[in-house]
């Protein structure tokens, strides 16, 4: 598969997103590529400076005959989402992604790909390799952990960056540059227990649901996707009062900014109700598929028997904690008014886990608008008070306000008209981009973001269009040699 991936075009960004995909780097496990990207500095003799953080800014001068031109960033996180079919045996810790090529495009064998944002990083390295490009002063920007919260970007050192001007290539339409998004927080409630023993006379089965397609929380969110902790939880709120079943564990979705594509639990049934609750457990499998019959094609509830548990949760505590689930909101709140195709608020039942007498839930909150993220957190803190749980707030970020007289965003609908013979789209994301918390540390900061067309970023699915990486590319040469002047 190398020589099918280095052949595609242009090959100068996919030899180094190549590179990358040989290395590991999932947020939180970067010093291997961080290392990969200081050596390609030192390598080129370019000058290169680390904050206390670890974000890497590379610099590197103006080509001849653009001295007379503003500097620019270019931005790029380098962490991916790690995201593997139930399948898979893939360590996303140590090993390489495998590569293939799928009709026009770029996947990865039972993973997610990490095209979100290894494509932008692969085209900046292009850029500072290539001498023969046309570019002002650049400082390429590489941050860190940017999935699990926007971490490197929010401690982003204020005196790291000269240049006012900021391309961030994490965008996924290749015929718009986003001009906005979303600000987001995440929200956590614990609960503890104290596990029951379970002395009932009866049998114990795992319940797995999978095979749901889940997806990136802000781009997908809106799609109307299944979400397997509320569906599970569903099922068991009426196993729980119709045939008594008592929960011993929970465990479902793993990452705050991807929606939910399996859980599991298990629970322990009364001898007098088992042959009913396999019945139903077929039944609701039926009943899943009925109603994401045109979203979700693979919906799977399997249930298998399994050794009894010691401990069970309490009767009063079990009813808390299904019904507090529930209840719980997910998806989409409401629409931008005036821009119904954009999503306002949202949030995204992230991760429920339950096992050893103490429960948790992640819920990851986004809207375009802070007073309203804030009423979300609000009406979040008042339902999860009601069984008494302990809540943290974190991960706070700001959403991004569009500019629409940008001088660079002129420059790049210029170029694109030009080019492409069409008007360049503008847009409002709801996914978070780092530009709302860099914004934040520098407010006179002008930027744009773009990139090229990416499907089901954060999951399995995940692919890049294979065409649209090399029009990314050259639009994003475009913008450069077409900078403004001094």
């Amino acid at each position: 598969m190398k020589e099918q991936i280095l052949s595609l075009k242009p090959t100068c960004v996919w030899k180094f997103f190549y590179d990358i995909c040989k290395i590991p780097h999932t947020s939180h496990n970067l010093e291997k590529i961080s290392d990969y990207i200081v050596e390609f500095a030192k390598e080129r003799g370019l000058c290169y400076s680390k904050d206390n953080t670890g974000n890497i800014v590379v610099y590197k001068s103006a080509s001849k005959g653009m001295e007379n031109r503003e500097g620019i960033i270019i931005q790029a996180h380098i962490d991916m989402v790690g995201q593997k079919s139930l399948n898979s045996v893939h360590n996303f810790a140590t090993d390489p992604l495998t590569l293939y090529v799928d009709n026009g495009w770029v996947r990865a064998v039972d993973t997610s790909l990490g095209a979100d944002n290894g494509i932008g990083v692969a085209a900046i390295l292009a850029i500072l390799d290539d001498s023969s490009i046309a570019h002002p002063k650049i400082e390429a920007l590489f941050t860190l952990d940017e999935e699990c919260g926007m971490e490197g970007a929010a401690l982003l050192d204020k005196e790291l960056l000269k240049h006012s001007i900021m391309i961030n290539t994490d965008s996924e339409e290749d015929d718009s540059a986003f001009i906005g998004c979303a600000g987001g927080i995440d929200f956590k409630a614990t609960l503890n227990y104290i596990n029951e023993v379970c002395d009932i006379e009866g049998k114990a089965y795992k319940l797995t649901l999978k095979g749901l397609s889940g997806g990136h929380s802000g781009v997908d969110i809106h799609r109307g996707r299944a979400n397997a902790n509320k569906l599970l939880f569903r099922f068991l709120n009426f196993i729980s009062q119709s045939y008594n079943a008592r929960i011993a564990e929970f465990n479902g979705g793993n990452t705050r900014n991807a929606i939910p594509r399996s859980a599991e639990t298990v629970v322990v049934i009364e001898d007098r109700f088992c042959d009913d609750f396999i019945k139903e457990v077929a039944l609701f499998k039926k009943l899943f598929r009925h109603e994401y019959n045109l979203i979700e094609s693979n919906i799977a509830l399997i249930c298998e028997e399994v050794d009894m548990p010691k401990g069970i949760l309490p009767v009063d505590f079990q009813r808390k904690f299904v019904n507090v689930i529930e209840a719980t909101p997910d998806g989409v709140e409401r629409m931008i008014p005036g821009f119904e195709d954009t999503v306002e608020t949202s949030s995204n039942l992230a991760v429920v886990f339950c096992n050893d007498g103490v429960a948790w839930i992640h819920i990851l909150v986004r809207s375009t608008m802070a007073s309203r993220k804030y009423n979300y957190v609000s009406k979040l803190w008042s339902l999860y008070s009601l069984v008494d749980a302990e809540i943290e707030l974190f991960g706070d970020y700001p959403s991004w306000t569009p500019n629409l007289s940008s001088p660079i965003l002129n420059v790049a609908k210029d170029f694109y008209r030009q080019c492409y013979g069409e008007e360049l789209k503008t847009k409002v994301m709801h996914a978070g981009l780092e530009c709302g918390i860099i914004s934040s540390i520098y407010p006179k900061m002008d930027m744009i973001s773009i990139g090229p067309n990416m499907l089901h970023p954060h999951s399995p699915d995940e692919r890049v269009e294979i065409a649209s990486v090399e029009k990314f590319w050259n639009f994003l040469l475009g913008i450069l040699e077409n900078s403004p002047l001094k």
